[in-house]
């Protein structure tokens, strides 16, 4: 047997580093186990002998809670952080197969051609319209067309919604997936004028939103995270199954891996689950079935990335800016591009470009079975229609997560309440991934931060019983709380 840990983390992606490098600081003897031979899931950062800084994941990073910063401080991150400037904040919607600029500030949304007059006049007149949202729950799609009109679902919503969750505006839960904008709705009958109330609020002293990243690219923070946590991970351990053995109050987990040195087990009183939903359902079938089933039951969507180097010159329409989102009525074989070499410094060569190309998501979840050749042949012609692409590429390489991101559909709520209600008889294990209450970085990181807390808050309250009561804290996967 290995020497027995207070908490074991299972999968060494973004949560689970986040979960068990909050727990190391805070005193507990943790261990983490990954199955593959190295740390961070999709989070990767690759340099190429061609010279491309190239993700395999997540681009970017953003600061919208203090969490993050705080993290980064402590990583000592900070030094190796590149910020996008300004310049380079311009975005690009495709309509009629062409780039047309996304309005910045109030006063450009006059003049835009994305919407028609009568679609800009109903979005405006938003903080006039008493429209109370139905019973239950409601889609992402449903709600912007009761509030803003049905012209700002084809061309805003869908094609953001499609950028962040590869997902349909009409299946995704408008309360789930974007829950600060629905509460402005329930606290001010606006989503308008609640977020001008919230401002007012805050004031001048409201922290800078920065979209960044690091020189040596994203990976850069699950690298870190390993580094700090040392000799409490465990690579090339494919966890196999977990037991639960002893009495109620003396139980303890037993867990067993393969490893290159052969099988092996683990022991700790305590056991947090930090893979995706359909890993975490088969671990936990043997000790709860219908939790298994519940976690088995969330989809999540595929997502191809192309990348594309090319030369500058070779590009004739190329414009400033961080890049492209394509609504699904344009009927392109796209979802977005990226450019990256525009957005941070030092990711392609001298002279050249970095193109970041998505594929794939709910829209056209076929196109992954498609071969290299194809999916870059894919990728080629459309940007010959929207930047001017002559010639091929220089450098090519595709990527492939077939369960990339989670989908919160229709009733994902509710999927979330059952999870907790069958967790909580098992004291003990905990849940941590992007599957429950948020799907970016940063809400990877809060989550865990919190998670690690309620452990360290549980580990207390056992070993010092006849200590001042605290608080009962929420269920497992509630107490992660949602961070847009």
């Amino acid at each position: 047997m290995q020497q027995d840990s207070q908490v074991i983390v299972v999968g060494a992606g973004i949560s689970g580093l986040a979960t068990a490098y909050a727990l190391a600081r805070a005193g507990c003897r943790v261990l983490v186990l990954e199955q593959s031979p190295r740390v961070g899931g999709c989070i990767r950062s690759e340099r190429t002998p061609e010279g491309y800084l190239i993700e395999h994941g997540p681009n970017s990073l953003l600061n919208l809670n203090p969490d993050v910063d705080h993290l980064c401080g402590e990583l000592e991150l900070d030094r190796e952080r590149v910020v996008q400037q300004p310049a380079t904040r311009q975005r690009y919607l495709v309509k009629a197969r062409t780039l047309v600029s996304v309005p910045t500030r109030a006063r450009q949304f006059p003049l835009t051609p994305l919407w028609s007059l009568k679609a800009k006049l109903r979005a405006l007149a938003e903080p006039f319209i008493f429209s109370a949202p139905p019973e239950g729950d409601e889609s992402v799609a449903s709600f912007v067309r009761r509030r803003f009109g049905p012209e700002m679902v084809d061309y805003a919503v869908e094609p953001f919604v499609a950028g962040i969750f590869a997902g349909d505006p009409e299946q995704l839960s408008m309360a789930s997936s974007f829950p600060q904008v629905a509460a402005l709705e329930r606290a001010s009958g606006s989503v308008v004028g609640g977020l001008i109330a919230s401002r007012l609020r805050r004031g001048r002293s409201r922290r800078p939103v920065q979209v960044f990243s690091f020189r040596g690219g994203v990976g850069r923070l699950p690298e870190t995270l390993y580094s700090h946590l040392g000799d409490r991970v465990i690579t090339e351990a494919r966890v196999v199954e977990v037991r639960r053995e002893g009495r109620d109050g003396e139980a303890r987990f037993v867990v067993h891996a393969e490893t290159p040195d052969g099988a092996r087990a683990f022991i700790a009183d305590r056991l947090v689950v930090a893979s995706p939903a359909d890993v975490a359902g088969r671990l936990l079938s043997p000790l709860s079935p219908p939790l298994a089933d519940e976690l088995e039951q969330i989809p999540y969507a595929p997502v191809g990335l192309v990348h594309l180097g090319v030369a500058r010159s070779a590009l004739s329409r190329f414009p400033g800016g961080s890049g492209c989102l394509v609504p699904k009525r344009e009927r392109l074989p796209i979802l977005g591009s990226l450019w990256s070499s525009n957005v941070y410094p030092d990711r392609a060569p001298e002279g050249r470009v970095l193109l970041t190309n998505y594929v794939g998501g709910v829209r056209d979840s076929d196109v992954l079975k498609w071969s290299d050749d194809e999916l870059v042949a894919l990728v080629v012609d459309a940007l010959r229609d929207l930047v001017g692409l002559s010639g091929r590429p220089e450098f090519v390489r595709v990527l492939r997560h077939p369960r990339a991101i989670p989908q919160y559909l229709l009733g994902h709520r509710a999927r979330v309440a059952k999870i907790d209600h069958w967790l909580a008889p098992l004291s003990g294990v905990y849940l941590a991934g992007n599957y429950l209450h948020g799907v970016s970085v940063r809400d990877c990181l809060t989550q865990g931060a919190a998670l690690a807390d309620r452990i360290v808050a549980d580990i207390k309250r056992v070993e010092n019983p006849g200590s001042a009561r605290l608080p009962t804290p929420p269920s497992p996967a509630s107490a992660m709380p949602c961070s847009s």
